[in-house]
């Protein structure tokens, strides 16, 4: 049987699920404006492989947005100890490291559906930083093999989730 270490430490069925994502991407991405505009990008192309002996996937994005360089580096894997899904993000937006995950004791369901959360503390638009904690709702659903779709609903304080300023949608599709 072996230790709790040897049964817990290497990929298992959920880590398999994520094959899909595996690959050379081109990312079709929209946010929507405090303004109610949206803006959309066709010019960013993402690369996804495993790290970690199949234990997570690595995604490096790049490309433009808004006419602004993207880049953007992510892991995405289960924790097979907190029974979770553990995604983080890292973007040349600003200096901060994102932590989302799912519920602890995510049951078997839709394996092509990921779900996880995150608390973001925005600085803000004007010279003081406001502080606001921004509940963060990342859904991120396997299509098929060749296109898979990845969804950022925000919650501020005294608003309902999504269609704020940042929601976005990113659909990849392979190269």
């Amino acid at each position: 049987m072996g230790s709790a270490f040897e049964r817990l430490s290497g990929p298992g069925e959920r880590h398999r699920a994520l094959s899909p994502l595996i690959g050379a991407w081109r990312v079709a991405m929209a946010t929507h404006g405090a303004d109610g505009r949206t803006t959309r990008s066709e010019e960013i192309r993402a690369r996804k492989d495993w790290f970690g002996d199949g234990r997570y996937v690595r995604e490096e994005v790049s490309g433009t947005f808004a006419g602004v360089p993207h880049a953007k580096l992510t892991l995405l894997g289960f924790n097979n100890l907190r029974h979770r899904y553990e995604y983080v993000t890292a973007d040349n937006y600003d200096a901060v490291l994102l932590l989302h995950t799912s519920a602890a004791g995510v049951e078997p369901g839709d394996p092509g559906r990921i779900e996880v959360f995150a608390e973001y503390v925005e600085a803000g638009e004007g010279e003081q930083a406001s502080g606001t904690l921004i509940l963060i709702r990342t859904v991120i659903e396997i299509v098929s093999d060749d296109h898979h779709l990845l969804r950022n609903l925000y919650r501020a304080p005294d608003r309902p989730e999504g269609r704020v300023p940042g929601d976005g949608v990113a659909g990849d599709r392979r190269i």
